[in-house]
């Protein structure tokens, strides 16, 4: 992990601090993709080991995650983002970088009235290490339209790259990324 960050960081110092973010972003997403997978089986639903200890946890911040954003809990949502994480959002031209940044538009976006963004968690794996994980699921985006702003019915498939942080070794979202589809995935 050490070498993804110091390429990310070299690329930055060239490039400018969003391309590099897109950079390790990219590779760090790699990492954890081949970490998380096995070459020699099919891909299933549930990892193997994801019934351990690791796994259950990262199952229940994953889905404690998701069922704060199906009741529109952006603060509570935002306590499974790490300090550093990066999240790409559709509809952003940026990358929203850090826990606060992501707290503060989740609450921001969930006080507008009819806003509401459902999450579900279709499959989650673990590395072996158990260090690293996945989750990769659906989300729906629905707003009511307003004099300034159409409303919105939107969705999409998200992955969310899950690191256990902190001396209690809570699972927390490091990097986030979703896409959107046309029409929207079912819920």
């Amino acid at each position: 992990m050490n070498r993804i960050i110091e390429i990310a960081h070299a690329e930055r110092s060239h490039r400018g601090p969003v391309r590099g973010r897109a950079i390790g972003f990219l590779l760090a997403a790699g990492v954890a993709l081949g970490a998380c997978t096995s070459s020699t089986a099919a891909r299933p639903t549930v990892s193997p080991n994801s019934r351990s200890g690791a796994g259950d946890e990262l199952r229940r911040a994953a889905n404690t995650w998701a069922r704060a954003a199906n009741e529109r809990d952006g603060a509570a949502m935002s306590e499974y983002f790490a300090d550093d994480a990066i999240a790409m959002y559709p509809r952003h031209s940026q990358p929203t970088v850090g826990k606060n940044l992501n707290r503060a538009g989740w609450i921001k976006a969930f006080a507008t009235p009819g806003w509401t963004h459902p999450l579900a968690v279709d499959s989650i794996a673990i590395s072996a290490s158990g260090d690293m994980g996945y989750t990769y699921g659906r989300w729906h985006l629905k707003t009511v339209g307003t004099s300034s702003a159409p409303a919105l019915d939107i969705g999409g498939r998200y992955l969310a790259v899950w690191r256990p942080i902190g001396e209690g070794r809570a699972w927390r979202i490091v990097i986030l990324s979703a896409n959107e589809h046309r029409p929207a995935p079912s819920m």
